[in-house]
């Protein structure tokens, strides 16, 4: 018998567990895959069980994964066919796919060639028909599923350990409110320099942004280093959030962080599939309905800044609405439907 440590769960005909994402500097997948599977990687705690990393090849991801990764046992995929696949799998494995996309044939392979159980997250697409378990925490707002009992709630939206301790922070009437702008883990389309620049004359905002591990240094954002603040790669997101009142975010994970945290959210379309959960998140009043021409966006955001000072009752409302809409535990939920799939 094993004695199990706190915390753990024995697994049974599964002695490895991979975790397949893509992700790059911003064009075309974005740091949100990472973090998620991060996230379940930390929190799957199973005894006598290797858990390994399978991620795209690229320059970025190579020299990200050296600089940033150097912890996790780590797979590269160069490219997406069975065969790559086959080299690297063994019998009963399990897989957990962070969107997994159009890979019928490979995950109908894994499946007959290894008796793999598959996992999929955030995807809607014909492979995850196939798949053991599907966990849809938003992407089930961009189209209906086909006939297929899946799990598609916030509910079981993953978010990092660290918004587990999350506190309730009203908005106050202030002569200077503290902004915060970000763009996720990278930013291909200089949306950090775009925003900044707009509500850089407004002289009652402290302006600050999140540089995340993808932005480049050729990044335009950088002309502003004299004016306003920069936050690079921040150990506890968390703890950046809680100081500021107002968020300008693009629509990914980090969004959903705010609005985790209840704190007035200005959501900016970053991706053409984060239109729909914008617009679904707007019609909830739990984040704030944008202009949809950004020339008037400083317009906006003055206006915002003077309604929080005179209609202070209404952004309260907001704010409470977005902290109960998502909780943090979204990751226990899904967690606790993965160790049910492999008992």
């Amino acid at each position: 018998m094993s004695i199990l440590k706190d915390g753990q769960d024995k697994l049974i005909n599964h002695k490895t567990i991979f975790f397949r994402f893509n992700f790059d500097e911003g064009k075309n997948w974005g740091f949100g895959h990472l973090n998620r599977s991060l996230s379940l990687y930390k929190n799957l705690r199973l005894i006598n069980c290797k858990k390994i990393l399978l991620i795209n090849k690229t320059k970025f991801t190579s020299n990200f994964a050296r600089k940033y990764l150097k912890k996790y046992k780590i797979q590269f995929i160069q490219k997406e066919k069975f065969s790559y696949y086959n080299k690297i799998l063994s019998k009963n494995s399990l897989i957990i796919f962070d969107t997994l996309g159009q890979k019928t044939k490979i995950v109908f392979g894994l499946k007959k060639k290894f008796n793999s159980k598959i996992i999929s997250l955030e995807d809607n697409s014909r492979s995850s028909d196939l798949a053991d378990l599907v966990i849809n925490s938003k992407i089930f707002l961009l189209k209906k599923k086909r006939n297929k009992q899946i799990y598609n709630n916030f509910k079981f939206m993953i978010l990092k350990n660290e918004f587990k301790k999350r506190r309730f922070y009203k908005i106050k009437y202030k002569k200077n409110y503290k902004v915060l702008i970000a763009s996720g883990g990278s930013d291909q389309k200089q949306m950090l320099y775009k925003y900044s620049k707009k509500i850089l004359p407004l002289k009652n905002l402290e302006i600050s942004v999140l540089i995340g591990p993808g932005v480049k240094r050729s990044n335009k954002i950088y002309k502003l280093s004299n004016v306003i603040k920069f936050i690079i790669k921040p150990k506890n997101v968390k703890k950046i959030i809680d100081k500021f009142d107002i968020v300008i975010s693009s629509g990914g994970t980090f969004m959903f962080e705010c609005i985790c945290l209840g704190k007035i959210v200005v959501p900016i379309e970053n991706y053409f599939h984060q239109s729909k959960i914008i617009n679904y998140l707007k019609n909830k009043n739990v984040i704030l309905k944008t202009p949809k021409k950004s020339k008037n966006f400083f317009k906006f955001i003055k206006k915002t800044i003077y309604e929080i000072q005179i209609k202070n009752k209404n952004y309260l409302a907001l704010q409470k609405r977005a902290y109960n809409f998502i909780d943090p535990f979204g990751i226990d939920r899904s967690i606790k439907l993965i160790k049910n799939l492999i008992k």
